[in-house]
């Protein structure tokens, strides 16, 4: 039997490019269905379903799936890793699901600012639109028994869905609420806060601090350029007649003294006459 030949698997980089113009298609059929008049849509009758389709489920959240899903493929297209990237959905789909969730609660709650956000980016929609999509005002206000109006009232509603956009933040661009608060205190005057240290609970013994080893290098030597001496010319030595030596004066010999008083002169016998 033949071997079945195995399809090469498509490459990462034409999976981006094709996910790319996904995102570009969908964007420019969201502008124009609200900013355009049917006939007026860049992308004909397919952008003018696409675009109603987005709008009527996510609303302006949309723009927020879309932005997504354009970072992915443009990671793709250049043959970067995305790690996680189940992880990184499920965090997007939480920014996308309370971000809804939160224009809906505008809508119902604001009339008037929800006016201004439909002039804003709806001007020419041939029908009205939910700033946060058809389907979540269904849940919020219509549906008949369990609608989370009358459950959690807008409060509760609100609260959950701000903690959740939170949440899905801080996860995906992996950031603490320090760092958070830092980057929002830059654009408003806040008071600032002192950071209190967090208490750690320890499930293992302690780690003994790291001693440090200071190694005492010896210094180099640096042996400094010596400047050129001056060359002095030395004047010939004139060498001296040696000095005669004197001579220590000789010691005059002396006589023994003797003891005259044992001495006797001879007798005059012995005495002659001198020879003249």
């Amino acid at each position: 039997m033949a071997k079945k030949k195995s399809k090469d698997p498509i490459r990462p980089e034409i999976k981006g490019l094709y996910l790319v113009g996904f995102t570009l298609v969908a964007f420019i059929s969201l502008l124009s269905y609200s900013y355009s008049h049917k006939s007026q849509n860049l992308l004909g009758l397919l952008g003018f379903s696409l675009g109603w389709i987005l709008n009527v489920f996510l609303g302006l959240s949309s723009y927020l799936a879309i932005a997504f899903l354009f970072w992915i493929g443009f990671r793709l297209v250049f043959s970067n890793s995305i790690n996680h990237i189940k992880r990184k959905s499920l965090y997007a789909t939480l920014i996308v699901v309370s971000s809804s969730m939160l224009l809906t609660i505008v809508e119902h709650e604001f009339p008037k600012a929800a006016s201004f956000l439909s002039y804003l980016f709806y001007p020419a929609a041939p029908s009205k639109i939910h700033l946060g999509g058809s389907l979540f005002y269904y849940i919020y206000n219509d549906l008949p028994a369990l609608n989370l109006s009358k459950t959690l009232n807008h409060f509760g509603v609100f609260l959950l869905s701000f903690t959740t956009l939170m949440t899905g933040i801080l996860l995906l661009f992996k950031i603490s609420p320090w760092t958070f608060y830092e980057l929002i205190k830059k654009f408003a005057k806040w008071p600032d806060l002192k950071r209190e240290p967090v208490l750690e609970i320890r499930t293992t013994a302690p780690v003994e601090p790291k001693r440090e080893i200071k190694l005492r290098m010896p210094k180099i030597l640096q042996t400094k350029e010596k400047e050129p001496e001056e060359i002095i010319e030395e004047k010939p030595k004139t060498e001296k007649a040696p000095k005669p030596k004197k001579e220590a004066p000789k010691e005059e010999k002396s006589l023994p003294v003797s003891n005259f008083k044992d001495y006797h002169l001879p007798s005059p016998d012995l005495l002659t006459n001198a020879k003249k």
